[in-house]
């Protein structure tokens, strides 16, 4: 089955809690649909592989951009794409393009001044026409952000690269239930997952059967309109992929589980 078709089986009462994960995993394996990947920003962390179809793209924009601001800044020097950015905690980057923006904001959905919606802060800034980018590390906090808008709004985007956090909790039903799949049932049914990578800076565990298991993964998005043809399973790792730190051990994309029924795993976490 490919990703979205998963999403119909799972979670059920009966499985094991390594099913689940398991189940997870396979809704979020990458798919190939046509375009070749590049990889902007840093050659560790920070950078992203994004699909090769940027020729519609009026505007990048990046929630919780910390001090990285590479990926934005080859946006702009290579493709003269503006880039707006924001991060509640920090100031406008010492390093700052011309055509990059930047406001001290957190993108959220609890009413405050200090916060704004996505769709509000896009508004304040998006072109009435062309494609945008949405590139977002927002510590969680990308669940609610997918769950509450409107597919009509994130429709606008082409191309959405992610940090996807709080994996530890996929052995939870409830959180499955009730989090991870209501943020994929608004996303898969515009996008195709075209790239997955495992943070190595956040591996946790190893588990028997499945291997490596990160606390989070970045996953690349491409509006399934850009399909040159039907989704293939991808190549898992990306010949561009890259550890985005030294000192922690490679964190390979547990592809070997993927279509196995076996639930028999222990998980050693570190």
């Amino acid at each position: 089955m490919l990703n979205s078709d998963v999403i119909n089986s799972i979670p059920s009462s009966e499985r094991s809690s390594n099913q689940l994960i398991r189940d997870c995993l396979k809704l979020i394996y990458p798919v190939f649909t046509g375009h070749q990947l590049i990889r902007l920003g840093a050659a560790s962390d920070g950078g992203y592989l994004i699909p090769n179809c940027l020729s519609k793209v009026t505007a990048c924009f990046s929630p919780g951009v910390f001090f990285q601001t590479d990926f934005e800044d080859d946006l702009a020097r290579i493709f003269g794409i503006p880039c707006h950015l924001c991060d509640p905690a920090h100031d406008q980057p010492a390093k700052f393009h011309h055509l990059h923006t930047f406001d001290r904001i957190s993108i959220a959905y609890d009413g405050q001044p200090s916060s704004k919606t996505l769709s509000e802060w896009v508004s304040e800034y998006s072109p009435q026409s062309g494609d945008l980018i949405l590139s977002m590390d927002i510590e969680g906090a990308e669940y609610p952000v997918f769950a509450n808008e409107p597919p009509q709004f994130l429709a606008r985007f082409n191309i959405i690269t992610f940090e996807l956090h709080s994996l530890y909790q996929l052995h939870s039903e409830s959180f499955v239930r009730d989090v991870f799949i209501p943020m994929f049932q608004n996303l898969l049914d515009l996008f195709d997952i075209i790239h997955v990578h495992p943070n190595n800076k956040t591996y946790y565990a190893n588990a028997t059967g499945i291997g490596a298991l990160t606390d989070c993964l970045e996953l690349t998005l491409l509006r399934k309109d850009y399909r040159l043809h039907e989704p293939t399973p991808a190549e898992i790792p990306h010949k561009l992929d890259s550890d985005n730190v030294d000192d922690s051990p490679s964190a390979p994309y547990p592809s070997t589980s993927i279509g196995q029924d076996s639930t028999t795993m222990t998980i050693e976490h570190r």
